[in-house]
């Protein structure tokens, strides 16, 4: 990765017509959800794979995606009516530290999160969470992609508890209620006294602990935040 230039991937997208691996997924019952599609990506440059987080724009045809190996890709969903078809577009390049060179080593570019904080995705500042370096950095975006890192927001007192490969695992930034615009993190594995999931927000009175009802010892994956000031986790 130490040598990754900034510049157009090719990717090949298959789509994905069923949420069962064989069969019809129209029928599967989802609770409120709807099955609307997937997309299997592929491709020859070799530092493709292995994303771990995606941020949408509003029209869900945008994204900046990031990597475990410390990559980021941007690009835009083409649909067929309702279902993800294509991807176009598409740039990818090395995430950078505040100094402006790659990370390298692998404790410092695990990249596992990315949220929106302010803007939009052509230009405004995104939050990138990390594993198993835990931390929360911030990135500007603009015309050539993800910039070089421009800090680090606090963090919290459980920090050294997270275990190495179980730290922030998923992020979002609030888009309504009364914690709109706060940032809100979960680690992947990080239970409290009553086995409950750890996450934390960060408020005006600074880094505030909550908790996530465990149901069956599943991670979490992914968070992200609803127009009505829900959350939704993915595990």
């Amino acid at each position: 990765i130490a040598d990754l230039k900034t510049g157009p991937v090719e990717i090949t997208a298959t789509p994905i017509s069923s949420f069962l691996r064989f069969g019809s997924g129209d029928d599967v019952p989802l609770g409120k959800l709807k099955f609307r599609g997937g997309l299997v990506l592929t491709s020859e440059h070799k530092q493709f794979g292995g994303w771990s987080g995606i941020v949408l724009d509003d029209a869900a045809r945008r994204f900046v995606a990031i990597s475990d190996i410390g990559v980021w890709m941007t690009g835009t969903i083409d649909y067929d009516g309702d279902r993800p078809a294509h991807i176009k577009d598409a740039r990818l390049g090395p995430l950078l530290g505040q100094d402006g060179t790659i990370l390298t080593r692998n404790i410092y570019r695990d990249a596992e999160a990315v949220a929106l904080e302010k803007g939009t995705l052509e230009k405004g500042t995104l939050f990138v969470s990390f594993e198993r370096r835990p931390r929360i950095v911030r990135y500007g975006i603009g015309d050539d992609g993800v910039e070089a890192a421009t800090g680090a927001i606090e963090l919290p007192k459980r920090i050294r508890a997270m275990r190495r490969n179980q730290g922030f695992e998923a992020i979002t930034v609030m888009r309504s209620g009364d914690y709109k615009g706060r940032t809100v993190a979960f680690a992947e594995r990080l239970y409290n006294k009553d086995r409950n999931h750890t996450g934390w927000i960060w408020t005006k009175k600074g880094v505030e602990p909550l908790y996530l009802k465990n149901i069956g010892d599943f991670d979490v994956t992914d968070i992200a935040s609803g127009d009505d000031g829900s959350l939704y986790v993915l595990e």
